[in-house]
């Protein structure tokens, strides 16, 4: 009675029978324990796209949270210390806190990065060489921004050169552009900020004109 009760119910019985089959269990493969310094990398990680998610939600409040508990990691590798000093810096603006986001954009933060050379895609249709050069622009890009929010253009101006002095060969991400544009027209200078459009059309709408993938007869 209770063989066919479990073959009209669907119910497994004590010889682990579903319907009057047995079942099969997948084997199980014997595979290498995660190290430490794994988990220890696999933790950052879990911070710093939590923080990034933060962000992008405008919960700025958890995203310095995610941010400060990151750089509070033993053994950051280079990658993750910038990202923390720029999503911590980022939470600290969007919070009102403009003073002390300065601190994680300082030139002091920027002497800290050791990053080995490698392509990364920043943007779609833009590729940095990363490396702590690359590293050291993003985050005097980030602190031009951030004096420019200030209106201390003066020092946003130096921010943003320094920016350019640290990728030497390279170009800077086109939001460099924009904020040179932003820097012109709040000193009022007009005809620069024009300047730096055109000179520098190319590289805002794509290689040779191309817009949306069409180019212009």
């Amino acid at each position: 009675a209770t063989a066919a009760t479990a073959a009209t119910t669907g119910e497994s019985n004590e010889q682990g029978t579903v319907n009057g089959a047995s079942e099969v269990y997948p084997s199980v493969h014997c595979i290498p324990p995660i190290k430490s310094s794994e988990v220890a990398s696999l933790r950052c990680s879990i911070l710093a796209c939590s923080a990034f998610v933060s962000l992008t939600l405008g919960d700025y409040v958890m995203a310095f949270e995610y941010g400060t508990q990151l750089l509070a990691r033993p053994y950051l590798s280079g990658l993750e210390n910038l990202l923390g000093h720029l999503y911590v810096a980022e939470a600290l603006i969007n919070l009102g806190k403009i003073q002390d986001a300065l601190q994680h954009l300082s030139i002091e933060v920027a002497s800290n990065f050791n990053l080995s050379s490698t392509d990364v895609c920043l943007l779609p249709g833009y590729t940095m060489t990363w490396n702590a050069g690359s590293a050291k622009a993003i985050l005097y890009l980030n602190l031009a921004a951030t004096y420019a929010l200030r209106k201390d253009s003066e020092k946003a101006r130096k921010a943003l050169q320094q920016a350019s002095s640290s990728v030497r060969g390279q170009d800077l991400p086109p939001q460099s552009v924009l904020l040179a544009v932003f820097l012109e027209l709040q000193a009022g200078n007009v005809s620069s900020a024009l300047h730096y459009l055109k000179r520098n059309q190319t590289g805002m709408t794509g290689k040779s004109g191309e817009r949306g993938g069409k180019r212009k007869k």
